[in-house]
């Protein structure tokens, strides 16, 4: 993987808000080795030759339960690229879940939230790349860099 490859992110995260505005975000537990007691997008690593799409299916059906069918209705799409002066982090994928009702099984320790923009926003424990990349993403732009 070089700085160079556009498609080969280190991370992948969706973006899931409902039409009434509401993002789907994850809570992550104490335990957690990355991020821990944080609000995230649900995604994760890329592993070694995965496409970025099939990483983030890969990630929603380990992390939300979803089966393939899901994951296609919810229309994932790219949104934002994260980066630092460095490097190209991760895809952030924007997508809208067909059933905001849906019996979502986290993973042991996690949570599964619903927020509105505004208390999302000014949640403090937000991950901070993560809030990049929504801001990003409502301002309409295609790239967000990574807070200093």
């Amino acid at each position: 993987m070089t700085s160079f490859d556009l498609d080969a992110p280190e991370y992948c995260c969706a973006i899931l808000r409902d039409r009434a505005g509401r993002y789907l975000i994850e809570r992550r537990p104490a335990h957690s080795s990355h991020q821990p007691r944080r609000l995230t997008c649900f995604g994760g690593g890329r592993e070694e030759g995965e496409s970025p799409e099939a990483c983030i299916t890969r990630e929603l059906r380990e992390e939300l339960t979803w089966d393939e069918g899901l994951i296609r209705s919810v229309g994932l799409r790219r949104a934002v690229r994260l980066e630092s002066k460095a490097r190209f982090i991760a895809w952030f994928f924007a997508g809208e879940p067909a059933d905001p009702a849906w019996p979502f099984r986290c993973e042991h320790g996690y949570e599964a939230v619903w927020l509105s923009e505004a208390r999302l926003l000014a949640e403090p424990s937000l991950s901070s790349w993560h809030k990049a990349a929504i801001l990003a993403l409502i301002r309409g732009e295609p790239v967000a860099v990574v807070p200093k």
